[in-house]
């Protein structure tokens, strides 16, 4: 699929969410309580590149693409409290500190829509379904179902680790990853199951 580059307004933060995760935002400064209102209600979109002061000259930055769900509070000097939901990720291209006439930041995106077609190997699939037979959620297992997001989201894996996942240099090595995460992480459960169920003589 050929990727597909656009210029939007953006919002950096040191956060990256996953197609299908919501947040609740508060805004506050002037500029982008300004993005907010210039919002389109029929396209209520902005980008969120993830900005961290950890980040390395070789790395790309990765932003989300986000949608206004819900503005869930006003506040009488303009704040807000508004819930954001991702629905692609994108690689940043260009940054601009101000837009054309407006207060806020924008720049140029190349969207990756390649994650979500990601097909796994057997193996990640075999270790993601070892995973989730220990909570006892088997019966609702479908391969055909996982995809990558879904992996990294019940791995609980951070805005930090998945900016360096999405920065490993091949699907190979993402894949090493992530089965090595995977096993870590039924280890840590099997040893923390084992640890409830044990009992003690007085």
């Amino acid at each position: 699929m050929a990727a597909i580059e656009t210029k939007i307004p953006l919002f950096p933060l040191p956060m990256l969410l996953l197609p299908g995760e919501r947040r609740v935002l508060h805004i506050f400064e002037a500029r982008y309580i300004q993005l907010i209102q210039d919002l389109d209600h029929e396209f209520p979109v902005f980008g969120i590149p993830h900005f961290s002061e950890n980040k390395t000259e070789s790395e790309v930055i990765y932003g989300s693409l986000v949608k206004l769900v819900e503005v869930v509070k006003h506040y009488p000097e303009g704040e807000s409290d508004i819930v954001i939901e991702a629905f692609d990720l994108f690689e940043l291209r260009s940054f601009e500190m101000k837009q054309s006439g407006k207060e806020y930041p924008g720049g140029l995106v190349r969207i990756l829509k390649d994650y979500k077609s990601w097909e796994m190997s057997s193996k990640v699939i075999e270790h993601f379904r070892e995973l989730v037979r220990q909570t006892d959620e088997s019966e609702d297992f479908n391969p055909e179902e996982i995809g990558l997001f879904d992996i990294l989201l019940s791995l609980g894996v951070n805005d930090n680790e998945r900016v360096k996942f999405l920065n490993l240099n091949s699907r190979k090595v993402q894949e090493a990853k992530l089965i090595a995460q995977l096993k870590f992480t039924s280890l840590v459960r099997a040893q923390e199951k084992k640890k409830e169920y044990s009992f003690y003589m007085n």
